[in-house]
């Protein structure tokens, strides 16, 4: 499941923060973001955003290929999934943020939820570190453009 999150939370935040990392789980997470974003699907993501559907999605964390073997149902739920959850996403005092506490509060579940939520912590770790190397990091806002291209 972790794969496939990570693959399409935050494909153009992430590459810009991590980018220099030197982190292999970074490289790897941003890898599996940019793949999975690209997955194109028949079916409107908007569909489920709009209905508030409760979102599950099941994901094979060993299989790199995952996001290829999705239906387009899946693919779709998934970016929806990502558009709930970094909706509510901004940038405060240099890091992401949040203030959902539980998947209900948007309709997806736990398991989705949790996977976010730990991409989210990963990357303001990583964000901290090359602060902490670098001293300055810019770190990108979520764009009302990046959640509209998920609806595609």
């Amino acid at each position: 499941m972790k794969k496939i999150i990570k693959s399409i939370c935050f494909l153009a935040l992430s590459l810009m923060v991590l980018s220099c990392s030197k982190d292999d789980s970074a490289t790897d997470i941003n890898k599996n973001l940019e793949e999975a974003s690209s997955v194109q699907s028949s079916v409107s993501a908007k569909k489920f955003v709009d209905s508030n559907e409760k979102l599950d999605i099941q994901i094979d964390q060993t299989d790199p290929e995952f996001a290829k073997k999705f239906s387009d149902t899946e693919v779709a739920k998934l970016k929806a999934a990502v558009y709930r959850f970094y909706s509510t996403v901004e940038v405060k005092d240099g890091i992401y943020s949040t203030t959902l506490e539980r998947a209900d509060q948007i309709n997806i579940s736990k398991d989705l939820f949790k996977l976010f939520k730990n991409n989210l912590d990963h990357m303001n770790q990583n964000i901290n570190k090359q602060r902490a190397q670098a001293g300055k990091v810019t770190v990108q806002q979520v764009t009302p453009e990046y959640l509209e291209s998920l609806l595609k």
